[in-house]
């Protein structure tokens, strides 16, 4: 499922950069704009890529790991009803 950002319309304004605050898959991450041509910024693209790969990462890693728990905790439950019966179930 794709997945796409949307701005939350918190704004900060500065003298030379602008900070505009996004959400994606419920989190946030600012990405800055350069108003003058002299101030070096990251792309918006890739400040927004490199934000998102990360959130990715976060939310994908924190499901991986849930899923290995629940995994061994099954796992872990067979084993002691094996040992408490003497009969694997499966």
């Amino acid at each position: 499922m794709a997945h796409t950002a949307k701005k939350t319309g918190f704004v900060m304004h500065d003298k030379h950069i602008d900070t505009v605050e996004y959400e994606y898959r419920g989190c946030t991450y600012e990405v800055r704009y350069a108003k003058d041509w002299t101030i070096s910024i990251t792309s918006p693209r890739i400040q927004h890529k490199d934000a998102q790969e990360r959130i990715d990462q976060i939310i994908d890693g924190e499901e991986e790991e849930k899923h290995c728990t629940e995994n061994a905790q099954v796992g872990f439950d067979k084993l002691w009803d094996y040992i408490q019966t003497g009969i694997w179930e499966e």
